[in-house]
């Protein structure tokens, strides 16, 4: 057993699963902590309410006392490696329960190490905890480098749709430009920013249209126009539904302005 930062660490158990005939994880609520990095195929898996349908090459980290298991049949070939831990208070190791997604190549050299030290009688008793260890620091470096990307993801998607709001938008459109699907996307920019994609896109929409009633003298129909709607009413059933009010009465609601000249 090793000891990290006063937190008691060790390693249980590990493995390398193989399938190739249809195959469901059976349901379970196991007492410790759980790495899974898929190998090979694809495994369909749930923990508690959230559903992973996990790729080559993702990894998810499971909590002990949570029900997890098979969502849903894998029906191709299946590999994927899988270790069990203990450990208190998880964030000593500086991970985070979850999936890791695109990021399991970094840990398959890791999990033969583990299994090899783990079957080796003569290893020495620390050697399977150490190497465990290691493979968990492999993971919090992902993480940590993964959450970096998917800031500068979001951040250059949210630009972009910024300086595309000129124009009608799909949710389709902004995903394939980053070559993520819409779904995945949407995930990522909710789970940051607390809106989804679509609602980015109408809230930088709304604040196009904004700027231009305020700050312009183009008539409604010529917003509408440089918005990108086929027509006037489409516009302002647009907004009407996103702010409540006509275009018209929101302007005429923002009259009083200040103007200043050399």
């Amino acid at each position: 057993m090793l000891h990290i930062d006063g937190q008691a660490f060790a390693y249980e158990t590990a493995g390398l699963f193989l399938s190739d005939e249809p195959w469901l994880h059976p349901h379970r609520i196991v007492d410790t902590h759980e790495l899974i990095c898929m190998a090979e195929g694809v495994a369909h898996l749930y923990e508690g309410e959230t559903r992973y349908d996990l790729q080559t090459g993702d990894a998810l980290l499971l909590r002990p006392g949570v029900p997890h298991g098979g969502a849903e049949k894998s029906l191709a070939r299946t590999s994927f490696y899988w270790a069990h831990f203990r450990i208190e208070r998880l964030e000593t190791l500086c991970v985070r329960p979850g999936l890791c997604a695109g990021q399991g190549y970094r840990f398959f050299e890791g999990f033969q190490r583990l299994l090899h030290v783990a079957n080796t009688p003569d290893a020495p008793a620390y050697a399977a905890d150490a190497a465990m260890a290691a493979l968990l620091a492999e993971l919090s470096m992902a993480q940590r480098e993964a959450a970096a990307s998917q800031r500068k993801l979001l951040g250059d998607a949210v630009e972009w749709i910024r300086i595309h709001s000129d124009r009608r938008l799909t949710a389709s459109e902004v995903a394939a430009h980053f070559g993520y699907h819409p779904d995945s996307l949407s995930a990522l920019f909710r789970a940051a920013l607390r809106a989804g994609l679509k609602e980015t896109i109408n809230r930088e929409r709304m604040r196009r249209a904004k700027h231009l009633l305020l700050t312009t003298n183009l008539s409604v129909k010529q917003v509408a126009v440089q918005l990108g709607w086929d027509n006037e009413n489409q516009f302002i059933h647009y907004f009407r539904y996103h702010q409540g009010i006509s275009p018209a009465r929101f302007r005429d609601a923002f009259f009083h302005t200040h103007l200043n000249r050399k």
